[in-house]
């Protein structure tokens, strides 16, 4: 080393601790600057020094007996850590100057979707109502799909509860009146639809035909309702990392490996919290259709922009097809999204001219939607009478669901517009006591990430898309979810939080595109940099967000069931433990701070 170069005080001290052995950090020397392999060395060595910290922390807690102690020194070190490693510098956000190795790429988003879904189902069993482990007389209504899987088994179409309900219903002038049925003491078998003396499953039915009756009919036992939901999240999850994944690897090469799996796992924990949070019947519906739609698009993305030849693409779109098809079967309104593969027809057909042979074969990858369609519509008319009928007009539920019909006096802007505001912009009531949500508010007010969604019209981004023939795709997915919340509110007496999961997913892809195209297109890396820095605090903010959403005590939720649990967890939170608080009130009266 030369006298006129002085190293840096960090360097140096760390050249020290590696001199005197106290830590290992290949590469760390003395002098200014450095290459590039030195600094990334340098790094590395901060990285791991880091972590090693932290689970040194973690250890000494956990040997204290301080498991919550523990719990916030994994959280808030692990936090740190993460937005160390986000910051505008870090080697991890700076342009590749070699690919990446074929692990990293491939299996690091892999890892990262087994660690959410690892986290995710648990949950699910930490509500005695939601879980299905309370049993209790008017909650048999939740194992709707287990029921329905076993009258299928038997050869009907009708929920036989043989309790005497129906004969009770049929005797009432209007047993669609919440009043009537009050009066009369029923209170049972919720949320079924009730025709000419039978009980049926309102909900689709494609989940208990793909899913419970096979269980029931290999093993003899019903499936358990939370453990298909555990299934279908799995499947969004691992359908969000996957179709990121493409995007990255077809369209963005560079957005770096972190940024694309910090979107991959705030987005999708935001995706399916709430699935986790009432995994039975409700979001069994949901899940299962977030679940197939996803998977839809991204076989007929793979159709369009992935697959190398004719055959292989008909083949992706027929799959897609299938899978569209029976988001019909699952939730209808998630199932408008299938609208997002017109634009991606167009854009097939600019590449692939429309012959007479190749028109057969877009007419066989369409088949599905064909075939399913006549299925719902011949199991709808065998139960209601009527091909178009899943059952919302015979709803047992607050209000008489066959006022809701007539489309034309639905159509009521002010209620419109009302029911945009509350999805997106309601301010969520708060108080002064942990944890401080008291309910729900809007999407964009909660997680203020969702706002990137807009992104995709930024002109550099609208630019982009249309050399990769994606915009009408793109601006589909910020339309999509609009006219699902027209939907909604048309046909419902009121919007309920878990409606928002029907159109939340397509808002998470809209945020990833829009994110992804702005770091592609940026021609300055400091920007480039610093934009990618705060999508790492916008994650570090949507988590914390979901978490304290999950833990509003809101209908027997988790903390509704017990809100003692609410204590620890606020301990954990703000870190709130003797030691700690003494010491700092040491510190407060040595500098008479009151």
């Amino acid at each position: 080393m030369e006298k006129s170069e002085k190293a840096p005080r960090h360097l140096d001290f760390l050249r020290r601790l590696n001199a005197a052995h106290f830590i290992s950090l290949p590469g760390i020397h003395a002098c200014k600057g450095g290459s590039p392999a030195m600094k990334t060395r340098h790094f590395k060595g901060l990285m791991y020094l880091g972590l090693a910290l932290v689970l040194g922390l973690f250890a000494i807690a956990l040997l204290r007996k301080s498991g919550a102690l523990a719990l916030s020194t994994a959280l808030y070190g692990g936090l740190l850590q993460y937005l160390w490693l986000s910051r505008p510098s870090s080697p991890l956000l700076a342009p590749k100057s070699a690919p990446s190795s074929q692990w990293r790429e491939r299996w690091l988003p892999v890892v990262a979707a087994a660690l959410v879904i690892l986290l995710i189902s648990p949950l699910m069993n930490l509500s005695p109502r939601w879980s299905g482990r309370e049993y209790r007389e008017d909650t048999t209504y939740l194992k709707q799909y287990e029921q329905m899987a076993k009258s299928l088994s038997e050869g009907k179409l009708y929920l036989d509860y043989g309790d005497g309900t129906e004969e009770a219903l049929a005797a009432l002038d209007n047993p669609y009146d919440w009043d009537q049925r009050g009066a009369a003491g029923i209170y049972l078998h919720w949320d079924t639809a009730y025709y000419e003396g039978h009980l049926y499953m309102y909900y689709g039915v494609v989940p208990a035909v793909l899913l419970f009756l096979p269980y029931l009919l290999l093993t003899g036992q019903s499936l358990p309702t939370m453990v298909a939901t555990m299934i279908f999240t799995a499947g969004v999850i691992a359908g969000l990392f996957y179709l990121f994944a493409l995007l990255r690897r077809r369209f963005f090469p560079k957005v770096r490996l972190m940024v694309s799996l910090s979107l991959g796992v705030a987005l999708s924990i935001l995706s399916v919290y709430y699935f986790a949070e009432f995994p039975i019947l409700y979001c069994t519906a949901s899940s299962s259709a977030v679940c197939f739609e996803l998977w839809s698009l991204i076989l007929f993305f793979r159709a369009v922009w992935v697959e190398p030849t004719e055959g292989k693409q008909i083949r992706s779109a027929f799959f897609g097809a299938l899978l569209g098809a029976l988001t019909f079967g699952c939730r209808p309104t998630t199932a408008l999204a299938n609208v997002l593969v017109i634009p991606m027809l167009i854009t097939w057909l600019k590449h692939h001219p429309l012959t007479l042979k190749r028109a057969g074969k877009l007419l066989l990858a369409a088949l599905p939607y064909a075939v399913v369609a006549v299925l719902l519509m011949l199991y709808n008319a065998a139960r209601f009478g009527n091909p178009l009928e899943f059952g919302q007009c015979y709803q047992l539920t607050l209000a008489d669901q066959r006022t809701y019909s007539d489309l034309i006096t639905r159509l009521d802007p002010a209620a419109l517009w009302a029911a945009l505001g509350e999805a997106f912009f309601l301010l969520p009531p708060v108080s002064g006591e942990f944890p401080w949500l008291t309910d729900f508010g809007g999407l964009l007010i909660l997680f203020p990430i969702l706002w990137e969604a807009l992104l995709i019209l930024h002109p550099r981004a609208w630019a982009s898309l249309k050399e990769k023939g994606a915009r009408g795709v793109a601006l589909l997915l910020l339309i999509v979810p609009v006219v699902i919340i027209v939907f909604q509110r048309m046909y419902s007496p009121c919007l309920i939080e878990r409606y928002k999961w029907d159109y939340l997913f397509l808002l998470c892809v809209s945020v990833y595109l829009g994110v992804c195209l702005l770091i592609q297109t940026s021609s300055g890396g400091a920007k480039r940099h610093g934009f990618a820095t705060l999508q790492g605090w916008l994650c570090a903010l949507t988590l914390v967000s979901a978490f304290l959403c999950f833990i509003v005590p809101y209908d027997f939720s988790f903390t509704g069931c017990n809100l003692k649990a609410l204590e620890p967890i606020r301990q954990v939170i703000l870190w709130e433990y003797s030691p700690i608080q003494n010491a700092l009130g040491k510190i407060k009266n040595l500098f008479g701070i009151v």
